[in-house]
């Protein structure tokens, strides 16, 4: 959906409160629309009211946890998020943002973990790979990181983002020139942002590609 139709579908339940009251899921569906139109208070009012009148479950608690991460409230956050794990603790997405949620708070080892409970219940999906790769480096685990990149890389060889993400792998690692080969690779796919970079740290006498 576009913001005008989330924004439209703001105004029809806000109809429907103002000439029925109080139905449930109302505030639960107005507060996942203000969420995606990026208003967090409104979204957190809205959830907290759900969870005020109608005992909230899964579902309402992992939204107000998205809330309290676009007020920059981690703790409700994370406080939020595992009362939603009670109720759904097979969800792979709940897993995914308490790990979202633990990196904003520099708690990798919990964030790792709940990222691992992700993939373990969707193997192998990249977004998933892309939020491990970002603990794995905070944690200064390049070698994990380069494992989880290049299986990215084995199922999705023309993303150029995965060959830029693999060169910050090998820079942090501290070996510059393969990580200015996988910069070429990526401004190859047309990945722009990698320029600078190449000029910045490469040798420029060398020309990048795919096949170095």
């Amino acid at each position: 959906m576009q913001q005008e139709e989330y924004e439209a579908a703001i105004r029809d339940f806000s109809n429907v409160l103002q000439l029925n009251g109080d139905q449930e899921d109302i505030y639960l569906y107005r507060g996942v629309a203000y969420l995606r139109v990026n208003k967090g208070q409104k979204a957190y009012d809205d959830l907290s009211k759900h969870i005020e009148l109608y005992g909230g479950k899964g579902k309402a608690y992992y939204y107000r946890a998205m809330a309290s991460m676009a007020l920059s409230d981690l703790q409700m956050a994370l406080d939020d998020i595992d009362i939603a794990l009670i109720y759904k603790p097979r969800e792979a997405q709940y897993h995914q943002l308490k790990s979202r949620i633990c990196i904003g708070q520099n708690l990798y080892q919990e964030a790792l973990e709940a990222i691992n409970a992700a993939l373990q219940r969707t193997p192998g999906k990249i977004s998933f790979l892309y939020d491990r790769i970002e603990i794995w480096l905070a944690m200064e685990r390049t070698d994990f990181a380069l494992r989880d990149i290049n299986l990215i890389i084995r199922r999705s060889p023309r993303d150029g983002k995965a060959y830029n993400v693999r060169a910050t792998i090998h820079f942090q690692a501290g070996d510059r020139d393969a990580a200015c080969r996988d910069w070429g690779v990526a401004g190859s796919m047309g990945d722009e942002s990698v320029l600078p970079l190449i000029q910045q740290f490469c040798d420029k006498r060398q020309t990048y590609t795919r096949n170095n």
